[in-house]
């Protein structure tokens, strides 16, 4: 079980400041410092806004930063039914199978935590669940190309 704070600014700060592989940690004092000052600063974009302004890029630019980027927002707000049914599923898993296959951790928390938001009883129509369906089995078929 990680020992991550709960969702919020500090979260992504010890997310890739833990991070498994030591390519994925900031590299030096510098890089930690501009990562605290980016994930804390009171005036940032929201999330979701944020997380459209990287689908438009990572779709739209075919942008696999963009992409990677996205997923990462995601995994660290694995609550935001906003940000999971109305951006992830809209993201192309070809845009984005770079950022899939290289972070799996990331992935994985992406994906078992889509589920939970398409099971909601009471949407309006059946749009969300449907992308959120869609954008599972692609994944899924990505994974099953890859082994």
């Amino acid at each position: 079980m990680p020992l991550l704070p709960p969702p919020g600014s500090w979260f992504e700060v010890v997310r890739q400041a833990t991070q498994l592989d030591p390519a994925r940690r900031p590299q030096d004092t510098a890089a930690f410092l501009d990562l605290v000052d980016r994930e804390t600063d009171t005036g940032s974009e929201l999330p979701i806004v944020r997380a459209q302004r990287l689908l438009e890029a990572a779709d739209k630019k075919n942008d696999t930063a963009a992409a990677a980027q996205l997923l990462t927002l995601a995994a660290d707000q694995p609550g935001s039914d906003e940000l999971y049914l109305d951006v992830i599923t809209r993201l192309k898993v070809t845009a984005a199978r770079k950022a899939i296959l290289d972070n799996l951790a990331q992935a994985v928390a992406v994906v078992q935590a889509l589920p939970e938001h398409a099971a909601a009883d009471d949407w309006p129509s059946w749009e969300e669940p449907d992308r959120a369906v869609w954008w599972l089995l692609g994944v899924a078929r990505l994974a099953a190309r890859e082994k």
